[in-house]
């Protein structure tokens, strides 16, 4: 099992500021343990634009369908970062 960074927790936070366009919006520990979608309350557009930036940033592919992986849970999502970045 990959060892999770920390630091992925604050990038995702930042990340999702960054699409809700409110850079107060949230922290890491706000986003721990929650669903990306319906807890962080993103729209489907917004869903879209945090997995292009989540690629970027990082460098990865994520799969067609991330939810299917369970990784609209922010810490399902930060684990299969630090596997693949």
């Amino acid at each position: 099992m990959t060892q999770v960074d920390e630091n992925t927790y604050e990038i995702l936070a930042s990340l999702v500021a960054e699409v809700k366009e409110d850079p107060l919006f949230i922290s890491a520990a706000d986003i721990r343990g929650k669903n990306i979608i319906e807890d962080l309350e993103l729209d489907s557009l917004d869903v879209i634009k945090l997995i292009l930036l989540i690629e970027e940033r990082f460098s990865i592919t994520l799969p067609e369908d991330p939810d299917s992986l369970g990784l609209m849970n922010a810490d399902n999502m930060v684990q299969f970062i630090c596997e693949k970045a």
